[in-house]
């Protein structure tokens, strides 16, 4: 079982808390990741708001540009405190107990949709591999019940 259901104070220099938006994403924290694909999309979708082509779609840019524009702004992460441990930040491959691979990206809730593979940081598959590292076996409830999942790889993306 992993660390993080045995041991009361993580060593993944990250807390729940600190991850999670307070009303607004930028009152939290994002990844490095999540800012610069929101910095990257906003910078699309501001080429295309110039555009007279792309009139009859502008109010989804609009949309979708204040969605992103906190997460642009909001605070980063500081780098891992231990880069081999699952952090806020952490790009995590795991196996289930049926032998099939899966990336799981650890972000703020704003960062949904945005960030390839991305799972809230207070999501139960998030909260069971904070804190764990590669070759742990974490528990996690899902829809379909408890299943265990093996960490294969840990990387910090940014």
């Amino acid at each position: 079982m992993s660390k993080a259901f045995t041991k009361e104070d993580s060593d993944a220099g990250f807390t729940l808390e600190a991850a999670r938006p307070h009303g607004r994403v930028s009152a939290g924290l994002v990844t490095p990741l999540g800012s610069r694909l929101a910095r990257e999309r906003l910078a699309s979708i501001s080429a295309r708001l110039v555009d007279p082509s792309h009139v009859a779609e502008r109010a989804a840019l609009e949309l979708e540009r204040d969605r992103l524009a906190p997460i642009a702004t909001a605070k980063v992460a500081p780098p891992p405190t231990h880069p081999l441990v699952v952090a806020f930040g952490a790009s995590v491959r795991v196996r289930d107990s049926t032998g099939k691979e899966r990336v799981v990206f650890v972000a703020s809730a704003g960062e949904m949709g945005l960030v390839p593979h991305a799972a809230s940081a207070t999501s139960p598959i998030a909260r069971a591999l904070i804190g764990a590292r590669t070759g742990d076996a974490v528990e996690v409830d899902g829809p379909r019940g408890t299943d265990e999942l093996t960490v294969l790889e840990v990387r910090f993306p940014s």
